[in-house]
């Protein structure tokens, strides 16, 4: 007995080495594994915030060396450098609706085709996406010892959208937009001499870039247009003279909230500058009222506004026998005592002043249907050396007979905006791209994947 027990003696020390090492390997897994998590999820946020940063710049720019190395330096601004200490971010272009990465990296989806039928495209036109994958060898504190090693990685995709997908903006609402365009006789300047710079073709090119990227066939998002100067004519409600040279824009040129996109197109294409210089900014923002009012939602509205914020009213505007401008947007009666005011940036007659009142109501009534209010201020006066119009309750200014029109244009547009961001102040060489930026805002910017 006795003999047999000095026999086994020493076996307990070697259950429990053995015992000892399997706890240790196994609490150097689980502690590296902790660590690999912790880095993953730091990782992840990398990815994300440089996917979500990328999206929007590539929604700007398109221009994809830029992009490719600014969402690189977001990585890196967040502690993962591209070949630096094991770690490879690479980014990818996605196509329209389409998470898989295509062929050769960069594509167009054909009308009607399956998302997955990607033609390449080295322009990178339609490719609104993009994926951001971030990865690099685990950190090892004790799984070394084992010879235990693996790498981590995060991917993120995201995109701009329109009413559909990511976690930003209206959250997928069908979302009703209304564009207005300025077309009195001062948007033909330059037109024939210098086509490139001719503001009503800048415009009309923005109003159809908008349109283009609002509706993508889906059928979820609506889209009203409508040119104007001082008057509409035609049927039904606007009874007013036609004629080759009307100033008055053709009422049946008002396209109603559709997502008929061949229509908008011709309508925007029809819109020229008319023989007048002359404007009632209230007369458009009535029209999406209207728009608004037939077609009800309770999901996301907006109306982007391009003009001079110069309301000329005199005695040619006013056809108080055939009861137009209608009410809403009608200071009567005339004075005749006033004298007619034709140059941009006169001073106003009481008319004018009254007229920025009722335009600003008509805004507030837009705003109280839930539509904001994006105005592209074009070229409008600024103001005058030592006026401010930017201190609290400058909005409370407007139809005072003190405010100078250099100060009286710029303070409606400013306060028919919905707020400060929604207000774009621009020139003719600033005008290209600027609806875009106005698309940014009106889209869901967020993570795909």
């Amino acid at each position: 007995m006795l003999a047999a027990m000095r026999g086994e003696r020493g076996q307990a020390l070697i259950l429990f080495v053995g015992a000892f090492t399997v706890i240790l390997v196994v609490a150097a897994i689980v502690i590296d594994f902790g660590l690999w998590m912790a880095e993953r999820r730091s990782m992840q946020r990398a990815a994300d915030l440089a996917a979500a940063a990328g999206a929007q710049e590539l929604f700007i720019e398109r221009n994809w060396a830029t992009i490719d190395t600014d969402v690189k330096a977001y990585a890196r601004n967040n502690g993962y450098e591209d070949g630096f200490d094991g770690v490879t971010v690479t980014v990818e272009p996605l196509c329209r609706n389409q998470l898989a990465t295509p062929p050769d990296g960069i594509c167009t989806t054909a009308p009607g085709a399956a998302s997955s039928d990607c033609i390449p495209d080295p322009v990178f036109a339609d490719c609104d996406s993009l994926r951001v994958t971030i990865s690099k060898p685990a950190s090892r504190l004790f799984t070394s010892i084992f010879g235990i090693s693996t790498d981590i990685s995060a991917a993120a995709a995201a995109g701009v959208q329109f009413g559909g997908g990511g976690t930003g903006g209206g959250g997928g609402a069908v979302q009703q937009t209304v564009i207005l365009l300025d077309a009195q006789g001062r948007m033909g300047n330059l037109c024939g001499t210098y086509p490139d710079e001719c503001p009503m073709t800048l415009a009309r090119n923005e109003a159809h870039g908008l349109t283009d990227l609002l509706l993508d066939g889906d059928g979820l998002r609506q889209v009203g247009f409508a040119a104007f100067t001082y008057c509409y004519e035609g049927p039904p409600n606007y009874p007013l003279p036609s004629g080759p040279n009307n100033p008055c824009v053709p009422v049946d040129e008002i396209t109603p909230l559709t997502d008929d996109e061949a229509l908008l197109h011709v309508d925007i294409a029809a819109t020229h500058a008319h023989s007048s210089g002359v404007a009632n900014v209230c007369l458009p923002l009535l029209e999406a009222v209207k728009m608004f009012v037939a077609q009800p939602t309770t999901l996301s509205r907006a109306v982007v506004l391009l003009t001079d914020g110069d309301n000329r009213y005199n005695h040619n505007t006013y056809f108080e026998s055939r009861g137009y401008p209608p009410p809403e947007c009608r200071p009567a009666p005339y004075d005749e005592t006033q004298p007619p005011r034709y140059g941009a940036c006169e001073s106003p007659v009481p008319e004018e002043l009254r007229l920025d009142l009722l335009t600003i109501q008509v805004a507030n009534d837009l705003k109280a249907l839930g539509a904001e209010i994006y105005v592209v201020a074009y070229n409008v006066c600024g103001p005058e050396d030592g006026n401010s119009i930017d201190s609290p309750g400058y909005c409370n200014a407007i139809g005072l007979d003190n405010a100078h029109d250099n100060i009286a244009n710029q303070r409606l547009l400013k306060c028919v905006a919905t707020s400060p961001e929604h207000y774009f102040p621009v020139t003719s060489p600033e005008l290209p791209g600027t609806f875009r930026d106005v698309a940014l805002e009106l889209s869901n910017r967020g993570l795909l994947q």
